[in-house]
């Protein structure tokens, strides 16, 4: 592998949300997943993803929020990227961590519910339906919660 990663020139503008399209039986890690990255041909320096949500709902950090994600193709610049794991079941402790990651990404960078995206909602996700979850949804559930940290 030849060069560095890209850092973000900017800080990050949207979220991309996805889903590891896994067996929803079994829990991954940030370190599999890594491995998965730099595995594929060809192979990415490091996972692409900035955040994991595991099974349990622990939160795991993949690349650093300043260094540009490998996760959408072409849209990828002023954007992080979460991924769940699994592929259709996302459950009550995944939904708290992405609820505590959407505010804790709404008050560093002032990435709004607004600026939240499924990776099918780009014009390059080729027929994915990752994160398999409706992203109108889940947008208008996080905003439905914007004011609970606040109070």
């Amino acid at each position: 592998m030849k060069g560095k990663l890209k850092s973000l020139k900017a800080k990050p503008k949207m979220v991309t949300l996805h889903c590891t399209d896994t067996s929803d039986e079994i829990d991954y890690t940030a370190a599999n997943i890594d491995a998965w990255h730099k595995s594929r041909k060809p192979p990415f320096r490091e996972i692409g993803y900035h955040y994991v949500i595991r099974k349990d709902g622990m939160i795991e950090k993949g690349r650093e929020d300043h260094v540009q994600g490998a996760h959408v193709r072409s849209h990828n610049k002023e954007n992080l990227g979460i991924v769940w794991v699994g592929r259709y079941h996302f459950n009550e402790a995944q939904r708290y961590a992405l609820l505590y990651l959407y505010h804790y990404l709404r008050i560093k960078y002032g990435v709004h519910s607004g600026d939240w995206f499924g990776h099918y909602e780009f014009d390059t996700a080729n027929g994915k339906t990752c994160p398999n979850l409706e992203m109108d949804d889940i947008r208008a559930w996080l905003e439905g919660t914007s004011d609970l940290l606040l109070k």
